[in-house]
């Protein structure tokens, strides 16, 4: 007796569709990621891995990026069972800085901890764990640490660079015809060109040995003219409050009713603006500098333009109070923060003029740090977005 059978292709795709999210609903219940990421044959047949698994190019570096948290703890060195007694155990947080992008596992910061053989007071060893990932995200970062805190750290460095914070900005600018090209100054008469990086717009500097690598920010910087450019929101007596104030705009070139700050990010469009101010603020006055200051801060970062905060030179509040401001608000909202203050103290009289009232003026010496510190923050800002410039 010979059998005949007939293929249904309705019925054939109507089984596989269901079939199809039979299996969906299976694995959307069961969520079985969590579990199959603990299988992994490191710390059982081979030792952990001292990095988390990362390979931007496989086929050299004979290794794959893993996007499963579980997967990625499970073969690191740290899942290698309970904590010792006689651990102090050190949890480094970053990207490819910390990671090592390049290095072996013993070149990294991780390694050298490792290598020291630090021991606490106590006596607890130091064992410190590379829980670094080359990807340029505070997101990220975040993530690993929530999930590493079940590994019972007793203390974390978290490291971050600029480029977490800079580049969203950066691209929110270009989103909004921002000049990738052009920088601008919010200050008073010291911030001026004449006195602050204009000479870089001329043929009349020295870089000097070693320093060489400066004149591609200066090049790329020229393109806009910003070297030698007068700010509509730099000017003689210019605080916190009166950048924000239209009375102190300029009457030709302003529109009524602007402010210097609005007025010199739309007839400039810049990228990011140096905020050198607190000088001439009134002692005893540091809450409501920092109030201006914040809102000069989020001005800026709406308009996407990166504010880049420094430090004055002087002392003239007493106390120190508006240098500690302009820190705390530069580590509030994570920008970067040029310490000026720091860069003249090995200068006579740490870089202020005995010989003018106000002890508030640099001297010449000091002058010319402060360009030349200035102009390597630029630098460093540049060479952290040239990924992401046009």
């Amino acid at each position: 007796m010979k059998l005949t059978s007939s293929l249904s292709l309705p019925r054939l795709l109507l089984k596989t569709l269901l079939l199809f999210a039979a299996f969906n609903l299976l694995f959307a219940v069961t969520n079985p990621l969590p579990a199959l990421g603990h299988l992994t044959a490191y710390n059982h047949f081979f030792p952990g891995r001292p990095r988390l698994p990362f390979g931007d190019q496989p086929e050299l570096a004979y290794n794959l990026s893993l996007y499963n948290l579980e997967a990625m703890f499970a073969a690191h060195e740290i899942a290698n069972g309970p904590k010792p007694t006689d651990e102090y155990r050190i949890l480094l947080l970053g990207d490819s800085s910390v990671w090592g992008f390049l290095l072996t596992p013993e070149q990294t910061l991780t390694g050298i901890l490792n290598q020291a053989g630090l021991v606490t007071a106590s006596g607890q060893h130091i064992r410190a764990y590379n829980l670094g990932y080359p990807t340029l995200t505070l997101t990220k970062d975040l993530l690993l640490l929530e999930r590493a805190l079940a590994y019972d750290p007793d203390l974390i460095i978290w490291i971050t660079t600029l480029s977490a914070n800079l580049i969203p900005v950066f691209l929110d600018g270009q989103a909004k015809d921002k000049n990738p090209y052009a920088f601008t100054t919010l200050g008073d008469c010291q911030s001026e060109p004449p006195v602050f990086m204009g000479i870089y717009g001329t043929d009349r500097y020295f870089l000097g040995t070693g320093y060489e690598y400066l004149q591609e920010t200066i090049d790329f910087f020229t393109q806009s003219n910003s070297f030698e450019r007068q700010s509509y929101c730099t000017q003689n007596g210019l605080s916190v409050a009166s950048a924000l104030s239209p009375a102190w705009a300029d009457p030709d070139d302003c529109e009524t009713g602007e402010p210097p700050l609005a007025c010199e990010i739309r007839l400039h469009q810049p990228s990011l603006m140096f905020i050198n101010l607190g000088t001439n603020w009134s002692v005893n006055a540091t809450a409501s500098h920092e109030a201006y200051l914040r809102q000069i801060v989020d001005i800026l970062l709406a308009e996407g333009v990166i504010p880049v905060l420094s430090t004055k030179g002087d002392n003239v509040e007493g106390d120190w109070s508006l240098n500690q401001s302009i820190a705390q608000v530069a580590y509030d909202y994570d920008l970067p923060l040029w310490n000026f203050w720091a860069a003249i103290q090995h200068l006579p009289k740490h870089g202020l003029d005995p010989e003018r009232p106000g002890g508030n003026y640099l001297i010449i010496e000091a002058w010319d740090r402060r360009s030349f510190t200035g102009l390597q923050v630029l630098d460093t800002i540049r060479q952290t977005l040239e990924p992401y410039y046009p």
